[in-house]
Parts: C-alpha cells; sequence; structure tokens
C-alpha cells in the first residue's frame, strides 16, 4: 500500500513540476501591471502549493516522513535564512522584500520546489527532461515567430508589435534559458541517438533545433540589435564594496537594490550612457546578492556555487547531465543582472542533479508527524493569502492605467483607491495615486476665478496628494525616488500654497542625500531658487551640477542664465561658450544659444539693463520655470502637509572616482 502510494504520489508530482517547468518560460498574463514576473511568481506558488498537498497526504496516509539529504541542502537552506534576515533586519518595508521578484518569497518557493525536484526518482527526473526540452522548443518558437512579425500582424497589442519581445520579460534571460537548456539537451539526443531511441530522438532534435535557432536570434538581439542597458561591471563592484561600509552582513534588503545603488555609485557614471538611469538590479547576480544580502547572503550562496562545482566529479551520468548546466548558468550569471526566471533554471538543475546521498526517515514514534505537517502548510496558506492580495492589487492597479490611457477619470481613481486597500505597503501605488490628486488638483486651480467649492475641492485634492507622497516616503524613506515625488509635488503647487517652496527645497534636500551624485537633481533645486529670484543659491546648485557631469550641456546653460540674472556677465559667456561646444552643430539649441551669447558679450562691454532675449525655440535646453497655476489667496495648508522630519540633508557627496570629461569632449 505504501510502496504505491509512493509510486503514485512521485507520479503526479513529476507531472506537476513538468507542467510547471513547460509553463515557466512562456507564461505571461496581460491582466497585471507586471505581464511576466508576478505571474511567473504566481505559477511556482500554485505549483509549489499543489506539490506540497501531495507530500503531506503521502506523509498522514504513510505516517512518516522521508528526506532525501544532498550535497546543496545546506547551502540553500542557509541562502534561505540569509535572505530572510536580510528582509527582516536591513530595511523597513519588509513585507517589499517578500514580494519583490528577488525577494524573500521567491527564494522561499524556489527552495521548496527544489526540494520536491530532488527527491523525486531517476523515472520522475526522465519526465522532467522532456518538459524541460518541451519549454525550451516552445520558448523558441514564440521567439521566432515574433522575431519574423507573426504576432504583430495578427494583433494590435503594443506589447506585440516590438520583434524583441519576449514572454520571459527580458532578452537576457531567454538568451541564458536557452544556452543552459543547450548544454543539457545536445548531449542527451547524442544519447538517446545512441541508444536508438527514435520517438525521442525526433522530440529532442526537433526541440535542439528550435532551441538554437532561439538561441541565434536573441544572441543578434542582445549583442548585436542594441547596446543592453546593464549596470557596466565596474559600478556594480564598486557599490557592493561600499555597501561593506554601512550594511556588511545584511545588505540594503532583497527589494533596496536602487537605495543602495543611487546612494553609492561612482562619479565615473556620469561620464557614460548610463549617467541619467536609475538601476534596480547590480551588474550581476553575485554583485546583486552581496549588495542586498551582505555578506550572509553572499558566502551562503557561494558555498552553493562551490558545491555546484563539486558535483561535476561524480561518475552518475543522470547527475552530470545536469550538473553541467548548472554550472554554465552559474558562470553565466557572472555577465548578466539577476531575474527570476534565472533563479529558477538554477534551482531546478540543482533539485536534477542532486544525488540522493542520505536518507532521513521520521516515524510517528520520532516525531508527531501530524504536528510536523503543519508548519509548510501554515507557510504556504499565509503566502496565499498575501500573494492573492499582490496579484489583485496589481490588476487593480493595471486596471486603472488602462482607464488613464482612455480617459476615464473616475475608473482611474478608483482603481488606484482599490490597489492602495489590497497592497497598503506598495509604494509605487501611493506614488502614482498622488499624481492622479496633482493632476485633478491643476485642472481645477486653472479654472481661474474660484467659488468657496473649488477651494474647497482644490484643498482636499492638493492634501491628498501630498499625504499619498508622504506615505511613500513614510513606506521606503531610503528610497530617492519617493523624496524627488514629494519634491516635485510641491514644486508644481508653488504658486497654489504657502510654503510649498520651502517644503519642495527640503525634499529636494533629502533626495539630493540619497543620490548625491545626481545632476538632474542639483539642477531642479537650483531651479526653485532661481525662479525665486534667489540666484546666488541657484548658482550655487547649477555649480555643482556642471562639477557632477561637465558635459551636460543644461547644465551650464541654466548656470549661464544664473550668472546672467546675477549680472556676473564674464562667467554668463564663458559658460554659454561651453554650452555650444555641446549642443548639437546646427540646431535650434545652437542657434538659441549663440544669439543669447551675443547680448550678453555686448553687456560685459557695456553692463546695463538685460535687453530682451531673442526667442528661439530650443530642442533640448531648458530653463528654470514652474508649471504651477495661480491661486490667490494661495492656499493656507496645515503643518501636517510638510515633509516628514528627517536628519539635515548633507549637500556636498563624499569623495568618489571622479571623470575626466571636458566640455569639448561630448558633442
Amino acid at each position: 500500500m505504501d510502496e504505491h502510494l509512493h509510486a503514485t504520489i512521485q507520479t503526479i508530482q513529476a507531472l506537476v513540476i513538468s507542467l510547471i517547468v513547460v509553463l515557466m518560460p512562456v507564461f505571461f498574463l496581460p491582466v497585471t501591471a507586471d505581464f511576466y514576473t508576478v505571474n511567473k511568481q504566481a505559477l511556482l506558488l500554485v505549483g509549489v502549493s499543489i506539490l506540497t498537498v501531495l507530500w503531506v497526504i503521502e506523509t498522514l496516509v504513510t505516517n512518516k516522513i522521508a528526506i532525501h539529504k544532498t550535497r546543496f541542502t545546506l547551502p540553500l537552506s542557509l541562502f534561505l535564512i540569509a535572505t530572510i534576515a536580510s528582509a527582516y533586519l536591513s530595511s523597513q518595508n519588509r513585507m517589499e522584500n517578500w514580494i519583490t521578484p528577488l525577494g524573500a518569497g521567491s527564494i522561499l518557493l524556489l527552495t521548496f520546489f527544489y526540494f520536491f525536484v530532488s527527491q523525486q526518482s531517476k523515472r520522475a527526473r526522465e519526465i522532467i527532461s522532456y518538459a524541460l526540452l518541451i519549454s525550451g522548443g516552445l520558448l523558441a518558437f514564440v521567439v521566432f515567430q515574433q522575431f519574423v512579425g507573426v504576432s504583430s500582424n495578427l494583433t494590435k497589442a503594443a506589447y506585440l508589435q516590438s520583434p524583441s519581445w519576449t514572454p520571459t520579460g527580458a532578452t537576457f534571460s531567454t538568451f541564458i534559458y536557452f544556452l543552459g537548456l543547450l548544454i543539457f539537451a545536445i548531449p542527451t539526443t547524442y544519447m538517446a541517438i545512441k541508444a536508438n531511441k527514435t520517438a525521442t530522438i525526433v522530440v529532442f532534435s526537433v526541440a535542439v533545433i528550435l532551441m538554437l535557432l532561439g538561441l541565434g536570434i536573441t544572441t543578434y538581439q542582445l549583442f548585436f540589435a542594441g547596446a543592453p542597458l546593464f549596470l557596466p561591471l565596474q559600478s556594480g563592484w564598486y557599490i557592493a564594496v561600499e555597501t561593506l561600509k554601512d550594511r556588511l552582513l545584511f545588505g540594503y534588503g532583497p527589494a533596496h537594490f536602487l537605495s543602495a545603488f543611487t546612494l553609492h555609485r561612482p562619479l565615473a557614471l556620469n561620464a557614460t550612457p548610463f549617467w541619467n538611469l536609475r538601476f534596480v538590479v547590480s551588474s550581476n547576480l553575485y554583485f546583486h546578492f552581496w549588495t542586498t544580502l551582505g555578506l550572509f547572503g553572499l558566502v551562503s550562496f557561494l558555498i552553493f556555487v562551490a558545491q555546484s562545482f563539486l558535483q561535476l566529479r561524480t561518475r552518475v551520468v543522470e547527475q552530470l547531465k545536469f550538473a553541467v548546466p548548472l554550472v554554465v548558468a552559474l558562470v553565466t550569471s557572472i555577465f548578466f543582472p539577476p531575474a527570476f526566471l534565472l533563479l529558477f533554471l538554477i534551482y531546478l538543475f540543482a533539485g536534477l542533479a542532486s544525488g540522493h546521498e542520505e536518507q532521513h526517515e521520521l516515524s510517528a514514534e520520532k516525531l508527531p508527524v501530524k504536528l510536523a505537517t503543519v508548519l509548510p502548510l501554515l507557510i504556504l496558506g499565509y503566502a496565499l493569502f498575501i500573494t492573492s492580495r499582490v496579484y489583485s492589487s496589481e490588476v487593480a492597479f493595471r486596471k486603472s492605467i488602462t482607464a488613464a490611457q482612455n480617459n476615464k477619470a473616475s475608473e482611474t481613481y478608483q482603481g488606484h483607491q482599490e490597489a492602495i486597500k489590497l497592497a497598503p505597503w506598495n509604494d509605487k501605488y501611493r506614488l502614482s495615486y498622488a499624481q492622479i490628486n496633482l493632476v485633478l488638483a491643476k485642472a481645477i486651480a486653472q479654472k481661474g476665478n474660484l467659488t468657496d467649492q473649488d477651494r474647497t475641492t482644490l484643498t482636499q485634492l492638493v492634501q491628498q496628494s501630498i499625504q499619498e507622497a508622504k506615505n511613500a516616503v513614510i513606506l521606503n524613506g531610503n528610497r530617492v525616488t519617493n523624496w524627488e515625488n514629494l519634491a516635485n509635488i510641491y514644486k508644481q503647487i508653488m504658486n497654489v500654497a504657502q510654503q510649498a517652496d520651502q517644503w519642495s527645497v527640503a525634499s529636494y534636500a533629502q533626495a539630493i542625500a540619497l543620490d548625491p551624485f545626481n545632476p538632474l537633481l542639483r539642477i531642479e533645486l537650483g531651479g526653485i531658487f532661481y525662479v525665486r529670484n534667489n540666484f546666488p543659491e541657484a548658482i550655487k546648485h547649477f555649480e555643482m551640477a556642471v562639477w557632477l557631469k561637465p558635459d551636460l550641456a543644461n547644465a551650464r546653460y541654466n548656470l549661464a542664465n544664473a550668472y546672467r540674472q546675477n549680472k556676473e556677465y564674464n562667467k554668463a559667456a564663458v559658460e554659454l561658450e561651453n554650452t555650444l561646444k555641446l549642443v548639437t552643430a546646427n540646431s535650434n539649441d545652437q542657434k538659441k544659444v549663440q544669439a543669447e551669447l551675443d547680448e550678453v558679450k555686448k553687456l560685459v562691454t557695456t553692463p546695463g539693463t538685460n535687453p530682451p532675449t531673442q526667442e528661439i525655440p530650443s530642442e533640448n535646453l531648458t530653463t528654470p520655470e514652474t508649471d504651477s497655476p495661480e491661486v490667490n489667496p494661495p492656499l493656507d495648508l496645515p503643518e501636517s502637509a510638510a515633509p516628514p522630519a528627517t536628519e539635515s540633508a548633507n549637500l556636498t557627496p563624499s569623495p568618489s572616482p571622479v571623470p575626466s570629461v571636458s566640455p569639448e569632449a561630448s558633442p
């Protein structure tokens, strides 16, 4: 009875695992804000839940727990503990650390998944092998038809119009998936040919041919069709090393690489094409774990990597054919950013490559078996509850985005409210909701003569916008985008509400403290002083923007205008000449700067009142201005509308590698 039940459940488990493997690379649903990873996480959770229920049924019927210990059991368990510890100890928004694609929730599910795969028999692993090849062939077919334009001709869906679209969510994930599967598939196909298994040869050969085609397409798209936007390895290394100074053991938290990036990115990055990008993952898997999980996470994962290399010494062919692609995936991870699908592939190959070194059986006499089954059920039950809320919130947010695109204000507003109610910990929803309220407030403010009811409604919308922006800051106070959003809201109501300009300055100062090498923040802060005619203070911030990125034309142009308004005409002329070297030749920007330079040169020789500047439309150059509508008298907001209290921000960046860039270096 026990043996028959065990065999039946093993077969069902193998089929469930195989279904997960087949669907994982191609599964996506355009009903959530994130089409890809959220749905893949949900798929894994459903699959792991079914596997757990099957395991519990077998345990209760047989009244014993059988666990196969492998060489990967200890390091992957340590890595799970490190991830959970980082999620709880490293940042204030613990829930986000669980639900993020590379967070504690994903690692927990992948560890469960590894456990179930590693317990499978030789026959079950053969079934999963077939599933792997089918998944690769299916993904390759999708990539090929997308590349030749089949989908774009069949549907008008915006996301299917690009020939580089992939259901994995990222071209590099598709590339690594094909590479790992081919390393396994080619020798497996060769073994089938030697064994003269006709049906197997046909299936495997078709899958290999399709995957080779898919690998060729993704290689072209990744390396030749356009440079991928990855954080340079040197920058990823620098940020990881800097993490040792303030977050040694547990890092910044699984969801908070962005905070580490903005705080520690090297100044030299401003001399690259990536200067204005903010990265949410590091250069590669190892630097990412080092930065987000600290030394505890990195060391535990490196132990797993070492064990993976040791597994190459095995003489068991069934294990070796999975150990090789596992090592290839781990080595490839040095050169590409981390992704959920990459981790899934690593854990899957680890489970399939595992040998059963020891088998531990716990009977009812040694342990209350029913009690032992409660813990995994409780964990997965809670995970299902949280995931249902997360998924529902993503669906609601997606609906609100669609409604906004179709100018349906009421549905947009309600969708945001529903998303926030379901996932109050998600600062992304708060940011968007704050902007929705701001748009509605500005629409009322621009009406002109406001009635008492208009002023009441305007006050409510402004306060709601500020409050949601502050909520985002409270949820993630170390995330620069939250402070930047709050500062921008204050800036856009400078002519609507009293003290808004002061609050904007305070918020930008905090944003700069979190992203000290960002020249755009300096320009924004300087712009507030500029429109308030505080030109000496504006000059300080524009000068810092120029120091941070000497080849940024708009920084020099704003500095020139501030000098001019402050009657420092010689300096204004110098900066306008520098700006001329940076703008595109024969562009409107060049004509505009040249005209202003000619006027400033006249003022150098004949000081006097600023003559009117010749109006020439610009292309990329902008001067400080506020699009805040005028409201008289301005709203008197309560003190609760002020930004959250923080320590005084230091606006002087710490030393870092300095780029050697002159204005002439980047035309």
